[in-house]
């Protein structure tokens, strides 16, 4: 890398040779300082404060203030100058859309995004309500950021803004799809830590139901897998069943209470409030209910080829044993 040598205090050719401080400049520094500068005239525009000689404007400073307005392009750019991770970027976009998809009125949505978000790169040919593209452009930063072949540490950060969120918001297939993919496990963790049973409990039962046709697979395909080739994570498994079940109790006595409560009469208000709320419940229940089953027939039959297998093996062993005897 090219780099200058600039020396602290006058230059005197004379004592050059005694050892004068010097301070050495590379061309990333200079690349670094030219990008904090073109931030503080773009931020200054609407940040006027930012013209004074008395503010010190610093990276991560920059980079809130960009994310602020709306310019992603600009903040990651900006972050990957300074080699700083984008965690902030992408919590405040995912945090953009949960509110934006919270709000019903498309008109409303436009008036609470600024207007340099629409001239993000991601999202100026995507059409939609406001909501959907700003999720878009955040599919687009991922797909930018992240491949199959990475950590998706990203994509798991974003999974757990919207898992913590208090907003009824799901994980989105184009978001949950690779997880599942890559990390299976860093994904029920994540739902469970969060509370969400049962995306725990669904995203598990894909994982194994996966794992099995992968392992019924024919031979002659590029699919077939056997048992040993996989790791099913048993503690988590355990842990999942574990936590099902104590949602699935406490749902029955929630049930039952609600039941004892409606027989006790009440207005007719009461009486339609209680009725959808026993519905509701119950329908929690059932879900709860099916799932842990379905799960535990997913492992049943996982183990079962399991057993097949070790027991294919024993009868190769022994034969290869008979014929070395003989």
């Amino acid at each position: 890398r090219k780099r200058r040598r600039i020396a602290i205090g006058r230059y005197d050719a004379s004592s050059a040779g005694e050892g004068q401080d010097i301070d050495i400049v590379e061309l990333e520094d200079v690349r670094r300082e030219y990008a904090l500068c073109m931030a503080r005239i773009t931020l200054g525009t609407t940040f006027s404060e930012l013209f004074s000689r008395n503010i010190l404007l610093e990276p991560e400073d920059a980079i809130a203030l960009f994310v602020k307005l709306g310019m992603y392009d600009s903040a990651i750019t900006f972050a990957k100058t300074f080699a700083l991770k984008l965690d902030r970027i992408f919590t405040s976009l995912v945090q953009r859309c949960l509110e934006l998809s919270a709000i019903k009125s498309d008109q409303a949505q436009r008036d609470q995004t600024p207007e340099a978000f629409w001239e993000n790169a991601g999202i100026q040919q995507v059409t939609g309500t406001p909501a959907e593209r700003a999720w878009r452009l955040l599919q687009y930063y991922l797909d930018l950021e992240e491949s199959l072949d990475s950590a998706l540490h990203y994509r798991l950060l974003v999974a757990e803004v919207v898992l913590k969120t208090d907003y009824d918001t799901t994980l989105a297939p184009w978001l949950a799809a690779p997880l599942l993919l890559q990390c299976p496990q860093d994904l029920v963790r994540l739902c469970l830590r969060n509370g969400c049973v049962s995306e725990g409990g669904e995203f598990l039962l894909q994982h194994i139901n996966t794992l099995c046709s992968r392992i019924s697979a024919p031979d002659s395909t590029l699919a077939a897998k056997k048992t040993r080739e996989f790791w099913l994570p048993y503690q988590l498994l355990d842990q999942t069943m574990g936590i099902l079940d104590d949602a699935v109790v406490k749902f029955e006595e929630a049930v039952d209470k609600i039941r004892a409560v409606r027989k006790q009469g009440g207005s007719d208000a009461d009486a339609a409030r209680l009725k959808a709320l026993f519905r509701s419940y119950r329908e929690r229940l059932d879900g709860l209910q099916r799932l842990r089953d379905d799960l535990k027939a997913a492992v049943d039959r996982y183990m079962a080829f399991a057993a097949r297998e070790s027991r294919d093996i024993s009868e190769t062993m022994m034969n290869a044993e008979a014929v070395a005897a003989n």
